[in-house]
């Protein structure tokens, strides 16, 4: 009888490990396998004391329609075609509960009310900078979105509804660049 307290003990140390590793390789799979899809953006920096310094992504949301409404409930999980047009950037497309049998999709979560149009929330929306580059990131970005003739974009790789943000940039230079 007191191998039972060992042996449960045991697999409480093993779930405690299982559970961020299963996230890490998953973050790992996207960015190795996922592929790549530019969003639109704008991108503020905001000081949090507890998460640091981080650029707040500000991508137009996808919306559900009046059709998509229809057997939605508040905080379910639902998918959203993901369209890449002529001009490399993608945009949102129709919203399902069931993930599609192919294509690009991204997997977001229904607010916890619905008016309509409903705005989806995405998976994404801090990209985290080192500390100490933050500020410089956010001062060249926030003077380069002042020329509107120039697009500002954010990075990410999508793998079956799963995303991770690889990077933000304006006119094509990277704000990692930027802040050094």
């Amino acid at each position: 009888m007191k191998t039972l307290p060992w042996l449960l003990f045991g697999v409480m140390v093993l779930a405690q490990w299982a559970a961020p590793l299963h996230q890490v390789i998953q973050h790992e799979q996207v960015l190795a396998q996922g592929e790549l899809v530019r969003f639109k953006c704008q991108a503020p920096d905001p000081y949090d004391p507890l998460r640091g310094r981080y650029l707040r992504v500000a991508v137009d949301n996808p919306k559900a329609s009046e059709s998509d409404l229809k057997g939605l409930r508040p905080h379910q999980e639902v998918h959203v075609e993901v369209k890449v047009g002529a001009d490399g950037m993608a945009s949102f497309g129709h919203v399902t509960s069931t993930p599609p049998v192919s294509g690009l999709y991204l997997t977001c979560r229904v607010p916890g009310y619905l008016y309509t149009p409903v705005t989806l929330e995405l998976p994404f929306d801090r990209y985290y900078l080192n500390e100490n580059a933050a500020p410089a990131a956010d001062a060249w970005l926030a003077e380069k979105q002042l020329d509107r003739t120039k697009l500002t974009w954010v990075e990410v790789r999508l793998l079956k509804g799963k995303a991770v943000m690889v990077d933000i940039k304006h006119d094509g230079v990277s704000v990692n660049e930027a802040a050094k």
